[in-house]
């Protein structure tokens, strides 16, 4: 199983490279927004957030994501994992700031 810890970028066409073990138009990630990393690839989100928090990464800070790899550069990352279920205190308190964080990792 090919995942990936990412700390500055990763070009589209790595991405899809990664991709093709399971999804071919699409990858999983999580992100952790206090290291500003994240982790892509495996079959579920659980796959990546294994790995990121074996690279000392804290569960609290480790939200998913999926990458569709086929759509427009900003309808490519949507926020859908059940690892983002959360209480309600943490999802308020975090769900916008990773969302931002994200859509600032994707730019670079």
């Amino acid at each position: 199983m090919i995942i990936r810890i990412v700390d500055d970028s990763i070009s589209l066409d790595e991405l899809r490279e990664i991709a093709k073990e399971y999804y071919i138009d699409m990858i999983k990630g999580v992100a952790d927004i206090s290291k500003e990393i994240i982790a892509v690839g495996g079959e579920y989100h659980m796959d990546a957030n294994m790995k990121i928090l074996e690279n000392g990464s804290i569960q609290s800070d480790v939200w998913g994501f999926n990458i569709l790899l086929d759509r427009p550069r900003d309808e490519r990352i949507e926020f859908t994992s059940l690892i983002n279920i959360r209480s309600i205190s943490a999802r308020w308190r975090g769900t916008d700031q990773w969302k931002l964080r994200m859509k600032k990792f994707a730019r670079k």
